[in-house]
């Protein structure tokens, strides 16, 4: 798991990962508003992004 793999994921959900200056990141929409609980570490990221496409996924099938 890289940084750009964890950046492409979230754009398939309409997501952007921010980083700020002391190295913590972000999950936010494309209004630049947090969609999960911040800071984060990349692996917390990639947990809610598989959370989140299991529910797209779940969705869909409905």
């Amino acid at each position: 798991m890289t940084e750009n793999t964890i950046r492409t994921r979230a754009k398939k959900l309409s997501l952007m990962v921010r980083k700020d200056r002391q190295g913590d990141y972000y999950l936010v929409d494309l209004n630049n508003c947090a969609v999960a609980p911040c800071p984060m570490t990349l692996e917390q990221i990639d947990s809610w992004l598989t959370d989140l496409e299991k529910q797209a996924e779940q969705e869909d099938k409905q």
